[in-house]
């Protein structure tokens, strides 16, 4: 049996947004919604990536959904928190490694619906984390994207995934 301890201990950290209730509860029914294997709705981890100055954001082009987004991806079996699972998606989508958490927990909780793209997943309840990197390194394409790349917050790229500047914009990161 899995332990979702430390998973429900992230989402304490985030009990003032208005989906914290939601995803505890669902949390609740078990490790099943940890796994894209075993619901079709179920949670994912994402980040931020920003540099040490905030100034500019690491971002992916993501082969499936055609847009710039953050990376991030399924929780996986050797995943032990939500963390856990966003800095392993970094890892595997950007080569970055040195990372630390800005803020307590997460900087948002966020459900969207997958496209038909997305065979296995009818919709992901995304658990959002902001990451600060030490400079800005070079980043490394996985096969997940068409490309990575670095953008000035105040500057970016045509294609972007709707619900991220709203976010960024929301954290101070960005001026609305």
């Amino acid at each position: 049996m899995r332990d979702i301890s430390r998973f429900r201990s992230d989402l304490s950290r985030s009990a003032g947004h208005e989906l914290h209730a939601a995803f505890a509860n669902r949390l609740a029914t078990g490790a099943h919604t940890l796994s894209k294997h075993g619901d079709r709705v179920h949670f994912t981890a994402s980040a931020l990536v920003v540099d040490e100055p905030m100034e500019q954001i690491a971002l992916v082009h993501h082969r499936k959904a055609l847009m710039w987004l953050q990376p991030g991806g399924h929780v996986e079996e050797a995943d032990v928190s939500f963390a856990d699972a966003a800095r392993r998606e970094v890892a595997e989508e950007l080569g970055l490694r040195d990372l630390a958490i800005v803020g307590d927990g997460p900087a948002r909780l966020h459900t969207h619906l997958m496209g038909s793209a997305f065979k296995d997943c009818a919709e992901h309840w995304d658990v959002q984390y902001l990451f600060r990197c030490a400079g800005r390194p070079e980043l490394r394409l996985s096969g997940e994207s068409n490309r990575v790349a670095w953008f000035p917050l105040g500057e970016l790229p045509e294609g972007i995934v709707p619900d991220l500047p709203p976010l960024l914009a929301q954290l101070g990161l960005i001026t609305p």
